[in-house]
């Protein structure tokens, strides 16, 4: 979102090039969360799941091709042709862009709660008990956490 905000306020080239310099820096996300979240999905303790990872990256990629060609030439001729206004392209591109890090938090939200509930159900049918013990650092204040089954 605050590349979308940034994006509207540019309205001089000194504001435009930092845009860009802050956007070339946070665009390696858009390109490298995808495959990390597929593979996150498919967890690590299953190598056939894992053996898909390049079919399910290869098949999102492929599906994300023809819209990734074809946006452009459409948003072109809507500001061309009919004279749309730039910041309603922009609030388009970037409410894609939202809705689609809603979609992947929302999918590691679920994978990650089948998870932790998959573990405890494992665990409980072992008869094994799981104890949690958070403690904070006096130096930083950072908390850890420590697990003992």
């Amino acid at each position: 979102m605050l590349v979308l905000i940034l994006w509207s306020l540019a309205s001089n080239q000194t504001l435009a090039i930092c845009y860009c310099v802050l956007f070339g820096a946070i665009s390696g996300a858009i390109i490298g969360l995808p495959p990390a979240s597929i593979a996150f999905i498919l967890g690590r303790s299953d190598p056939t799941k894992q053996a898909k990872l390049g079919h399910w990256t290869g098949m999102m990629y492929t599906i994300s091709a023809s819209f990734a060609l074809t946006g452009p030439v459409i948003v072109g001729h809507l500001y061309g042709q009919y004279g749309i206004d730039s910041y309603v392209l922009q609030g388009w591109a970037g409410g894609c862009l939202f809705l689609s890090s809603v979609c992947m938090v929302i999918a590691r939200l679920y994978t990650g709660a089948g998870r932790v509930a998959g573990a405890l159900a494992r665990a409980k049918e072992l008869g094994l008990t799981i104890s949690r013990t958070v403690t904070r650092s006096k130096d930083d204040g950072r908390a850890s956490m420590v697990e003992k089954v």
